[in-house]
This record gives structure tokens, sequence and C-alpha cells, in this order.
């Protein structure tokens, strides 16, 4: 009876972690809706220019004024696509820490504190370490967690401009310039560290079957 309600207890968290689905498709369809919503505000303003452009109502002076109007709406649509490719990167960071704070809290190892302190990156490397005794900088791209990190302060901090420690640290990215592409960046980062994450959970299941072996082996 002893056995089997360790058996139980051990099984639990590691089924928990095993259905933990690490991917973003939730993002990358809300950022599908935004880029198709852009599209067809692209197709309608086209649509009102060349509207205008045939009609014979209008003076020259109005005609020239309309089509400004559409000029700048369609600048307003430019704007508003580079501010959801930022929230693209926001979000992506933000779903980054819950994947992280929900494998450590279903794998049962870490004190509410240790989870809760985990988006101090420090503080989650040396409760991993401690735990399950794996150095996280070791994992494959892990060094794309901190790119998006300061990515993901330039934009929140630094009006979306490359401070010094993202320049510093990635030479592609130059100080004092505007955070361009993100949705590229989005991409390769997504591919990266999505690699990462399923690296850590499978080594977290593997520390759990291996403590739940001992448990058993203690038993007999």
């Amino acid at each position: 009876m002893q056995e089997q309600i360790i058996n139980m207890d051990s099984t639990n968290p590691l089924n928990e972690i095993r259905a933990i689905d690490i991917n973003n498709s939730f993002i990358d369809n809300l950022y599908s809706f935004a880029v198709k919503g852009k599209e067809q505000a692209t197709n309608n303003l086209e649509d009102e220019w060349d509207e205008a452009e045939r009609c014979d109502s209008l003076s020259k002076h109005d005609k020239e004024s309309y089509k400004d109007s559409l000029i700048d709406e369609n600048y307003d649509n430019e704007q508003t696509m580079e501010l959801v490719q930022e929230v693209l990167i926001i979000a992506f960071y933000k779903t980054l820490e819950i994947q992280l704070k929900n494998i450590m809290d279903k794998s049962e190892l870490f004190s509410k504190t240790e989870i809760k302190n985990s988006y101090i990156f420090d503080k989650l490397k040396d409760a991993i370490k401690t735990k399950v005794h794996c150095d996280i900088e070791l994992l494959t791209h892990y060094d794309s967690i901190n790119e998006l990190l300061l990515i993901n302060n330039c934009i929140k901090h630094n009006d979306s401009r490359v401070d010094a420690k993202l320049s510093k640290k990635y030479s592609k990215w130059v100080e004092g310039s505007k955070l361009k592409n993100l949705v590229e960046v989005y991409n390769s980062l997504r591919c990266r560290i999505n690699i990462f994450m399923n690296e850590l959970k499978d080594i977290m299941i593997k520390h759990l079957e291996d403590q739940k072996n001992v448990k058993v082996v203690e038993l007999k």
C-alpha cells in the first residue's frame, strides 16, 4: 500500500509536466489576425483612393485633401502594426515566464517563493540547479532567452530603442537605433526558445523519473 501511494504521488507531477504544451500558437494566431486586418484596411484605402481619382464631383483641392487624409490613415495603420509587433515580443516573453512557472509548479519540486521569483533569471538558475541539478545556461539556446529579455526591456523601458546592454551583448543590435522587423526577431527567437523549453521540460521529467525509481528501490 505504501509503495502504491508513493508511485501515485510521483506519477502525478510527471503526467502534469508531460501534458504541458510548449508552443505559441495563440500569439501566432493573434498576430495573423492583425495582419489580415491590416491587409483589409490597405485594400479599403486603395479602393477609396481609386474612387477619389474617378470622382468628377470633387474639386482638385478637395480631391487632394481627401487623398492626404487617406495617406495619413495608412501611416497610422503602419504605426499600429509596429506596435503590434512590439506586443508580440512582450506577449512572448510573458508567455515564457508563465510556461517556466507552470513547469516548476507542476513538478512539485519548488517552493512558492522560488516559483514567484522565477522571473528573476539568476534566482531561476539557482533554484533549478539546486532542485534538479541542472545548469540551464548549458541548455541549447539559453542565450536566446537572454536576448528576448533584453529586447523586451528595450521595448518597455527605452522607447523601443536598442540600449547599451543589448548592443554590448549582441553586436547585430546598434545602440540608439529603433527596434525594427520584430516579427522576424520573434519568429527566430520563438524557434530557438521552444527548443530550450522542451529540453528543460525533458530534463525535469528525467529528474522526476529518477526520483520515482529511487523511492521504489528504497521500499524493496
